[in-house]
Order: C-alpha cells, then structure tokens, then sequence
C-alpha cells in the first residue's frame, strides 16, 4: 500500500515540485531515485532513463549550458519563412502528432484481446498493466506419422525463449522456422 499510495502522490506533486523553483533541485533527486527504482524493480526499458532526462527540461537553459561547461553561441534571429514552406511544415506537425495519438489506440480497432494477441501492445500507453508467463511444446509429426516433441530451448537463449513464449506472434514465427528446417531438426532429435 505504501508503494501505492507514494508512487500516486510521486505523479501528483513532481510536476508542480519540479516548476517551483525553490523545490526543484530536491524534486529532481526524488525523481531520479523513484524512476532508478522502478527500472531496477520492474526491468521496464528506457522508460525511466528518459524521464530522467525529460526532468532536465524544467531547468533554464543557462544553468544546464554553466552546469555541463557548453559555451553555444547561437543566433536569436529566424530565418523566414515563405507561406508554401510554413503550411508545409504546419502540415507535417499535424500528421506527425495524429499519429503519435492514434497509434497507441489502435488496439481498440485490432479484433481480439490484445492481452492475448499482442496486436496493438506494442508502442501504445499499456505498460505495466500486465504480466505474463508462459511455456511451450511444440510436437513435430514426421511423414511416416511419427511424433517428435521438439525442445525449443536448444535453439534459444533462456531470455528468449521466455519472451517467445509469452508473444504469440514469436511462436508462429518459430513454428515457420521449425517447418522451414524440419531436416535439421530431425537430425539433432
């Protein structure tokens, strides 16, 4: 409960704590040890290490250039632009940004449950909501009608033959291995 009930507060009042001048710095390490601590307890990516530098935005440009010795001179003045170029890159926004919000919905158009299918998990705003474990058997039917059950951990690591086991979409494409290869794997059954 307490791990709930922090990590609630955390997402509440790091904005706010990070915007606050007088709070920030103190903000900034709550948030490197809460987002340190999420990667080491759920094994989550690069999630958290991109949050951590997305918290550097709240800092003014100045203090990171003196904190990181960067001497940028920059010219403040920007070049115009003509009205077929500016559409053109209003354009390009707009298409970009559609698609960074319709992509991570399309698991409400994909038939089946994602949870089972995978389709429509992958790049959208589902993390964490589940988890999984699985194991598989593949059985391997020879012409003459023969059954051969296949360990599919002679060709895989451990890490992946747990992933593959968890994503149906890996399994059929192990399957089209295995179909491809029967020959080879015969040989070494």
């Amino acid at each position: 409960m307490i791990m709930s009930w922090g990590g609630i507060l955390f997402d509440l009042l790091i904005i706010p704590a990070l915007i606050w001048k007088p709070t920030r710095n103190i903000a900034f390490v709550i948030s490197v040890a809460f987002h340190l601590m999420n990667s080491i307890t759920f094994q989550i990516g690069t999630f958290p290490y991109m949050m951590i530098g997305a918290c550097t935005l709240f800092y003014p440009a100045q203090k990171l250039r003196k904190l990181f010795k960067l001497n940028i001179r920059y010219d403040s003045s920007l070049p115009t632009l003509s009205a077929h170029k500016s559409k053109l890159i209003t354009v390009s926004f707009v298409v970009f940004f559609t698609f960074q919000i319709i992509l991570p919905l399309r698991h409400y158009i994909i038939p089946g449950n994602v949870f089972w299918t995978e389709e429509g998990h992958k790049l959208s705003w589902r993390m964490m909501l589940r988890s999984k474990r699985g194991s598989a058997v593949f059985n391997i039917i020879k012409p003459n009608g023969q059954k051969l059950v296949h360990n599919a951990k002679k060709d895989m690591t451990y890490k992946q033959y747990h992933i593959m086991c968890t994503h149906p979409d890996m399994i059929w494409q192990y399957c089209q291995f295995l179909k491809k290869n029967t020959v080879m794997v015969f040989k070494y059954m």
